[in-house]
């Protein structure tokens, strides 16, 4: 978000910088004023919520990394990810981080010796190979319908 702030920020600033005049370039330059305070004010939250970030996405590359270290080992890192969460007592998103994190643990390392079969749905559906509805809806591929397939594209044809 606060790259999408920079870019408007830019924006402006060459809406500033072009020295046209009247009614609207100066509502654009009152606007950017109000922006740049609005920035400047919160920007110890926006590194709060950058350091948070990074840290989910670190939770979410132990969860997800299927050609990194094997689960056993991922786990071990998740249980010491979670225990350094609750080392942050005083912050509170930490503290919910640990834990959800917690209470996690037991159903996503379950099943470490079943590699072979599907992992979730997804997985189900493309061991089966055939796509499913949500499938053909995501790509853009509709089912026709069986009427279209038995009668043909102008209409009834007889056999």
């Amino acid at each position: 978000m606060l790259d999408a702030l920079c870019d408007v920020q830019e924006s402006l600033d060459r809406v500033a910088s072009s020295g046209k005049v009247g009614p609207a370039f100066d509502l654009l330059k009152r606007l950017k004023g109000f922006m740049d305070r609005g920035v400047a004010d919160q920007q110890e939250s926006f590194t709060r919520v950058r350091q948070y970030t990074g840290q989910v996405r670190q939770v979410m590359d132990l969860l997800t990394d299927q050609d990194g270290p094997p689960l056993a080992e991922r786990e071990s890192q998740f249980t010491a990810k979670a225990e350094g969460f609750q080392c942050f007592a005083d912050d509170v998103v930490y503290s919910h981080f640990a834990k959800v994190m917690k209470s996690f643990q037991p159903g996503l390392f379950a099943g470490a010796d079943m590699t072979s079969h599907p992992r979730d749905d997804l997985d189900l559906e493309r061991w089966f190979r055939s796509p499913k509805s949500h499938e053909r809806h995501v790509h853009g591929h509709r089912h026709a319908g069986v009427r279209i397939v038995r009668d043909g594209p102008t209409g009834r044809f007889d056999v």
